[in-house]
């Protein structure tokens, strides 16, 4: 579906796959939880059924960034993976960051962003389900 609605777009790259807090595999748990989304789990090796993982900070490496302007994050829960490790390579260099959380779907989000956040010069606003961050040290 990527593919489809950014097909306009040559600037935007669609990466297959998921974001967590390093390079490794996910599985699915439970793809019928859910009517639009699904919860993913990191394994150890790479089978038919699993999907790449990406970190951000490789992603930023990857493509040369220094910075990111804004980031969006809607993943379903693993935001607490995400924001539990790794984060000084990449938050600290982002502008904005806009995300969901998702502590109706498990334990642990949103407390593992606010930690992470809390390290650094950002300001919060809500914005319906969205959790804007601003960072007070990165100018647009």
């Amino acid at each position: 579906m990527i593919l489809k609605n950014t097909e306009k777009f040559p600037n935007v790259m669609a990466k297959l796959g998921g974001i967590w807090n390093n390079n490794k595999q996910l599985a699915i748990i439970d793809k019928s939880a859910y009517d639009n989304s699904f919860m993913v789990t990191e394994v150890e090796e790479n089978t038919t059924d699993s999907l790449p993982a990406f970190s951000i900070h490789a992603i930023m490496q990857e493509q040369g960034w220094a910075t990111l302007d804004v980031l969006k994050l809607d993943i379903e829960g693993s935001e607490k993976e995400v924001f539990e490790k790794n984060v000084e390579e990449w938050l600290p260099r982002t502008k904005m960051l806009i995300i969901e959380v998702h502590d109706n779907m498990r334990k642990g989000p949103a407390k593992s962003v606010f930690s992470a956040i809390s390290k650094y010069d950002f300001t919060f606003s809500m914005h319906h389900e969205n959790l804007v961050f601003t960072n007070q040290n990165l100018t647009f």
